[in-house]
C-alpha cells in the first residue's frame, strides 16, 4: 500500500558558526496532493527551523499500515489530543481508536 511521507530538512546550528542539517519525518499522507499541501504548510509555519520539505512515496505492508494508525492514536491520547478517528478512512479507524484507547491515562480507584 502506498502512502506519502513528508520530510523536512532542518537547520540546526550546534556550535554557533557552522550550519548542520538534519532530515526528519514530519507527516504521512494518503496521497501525493495531500503530502504536498502538508509539506508547504510545515515549511511555511516552521520557516525558522525548516529549510524545505520534500515528499516521497512510502510503501507499507498491511501490518505496517495498521501499526502506523495504532501508534498515531496512541500518541494523540498521550498528548491529550481529542480523538481524530473520524479523520481517517473507515479501514483505519479501528486501529486508530484501539491505539487511542490504549494511550488514555488510566484512573486509579481509591479504596
Amino acid at each position: 500500500m502506498t502512502f506519502w511521507e513528508v520530510l523536512a530538512l532542518n537547520r540546526v546550528t550546534l556550535d554557533g558558526t557552522h550550519l548542520h542539517l538534519s532530515e526528519t519525518l514530519e507527516a504521512v499522507a494518503f496521497n501525493e496532493d495531500q503530502a504536498r499541501m502538508m509539506g508547504e504548510q510545515i515549511a511555511t509555519i516552521c520557516q525558522a527551523q525548516v529549510i524545505r520539505c520534500r515528499i516521497r512515496p512510502l510503501e507499507l505492508s498491511d501490518e505496517q499500515a495498521h501499526r502506523l494508525f495504532y501508534d498515531r492514536g496512541l500518541a494523540d491520547a498521550r498528548d491529550g489530543l481529542p480523538s481524530a478517528a473520524s479523520d481517517y478512512p473507515a479501514e483505519w479507524q479501528a486501529d486508530y481508536s484501539n491505539g487511542y484507547d490504549a494511550g488514555k491515562p488510566r484512573r486509579v480507584r481509591k479504596r
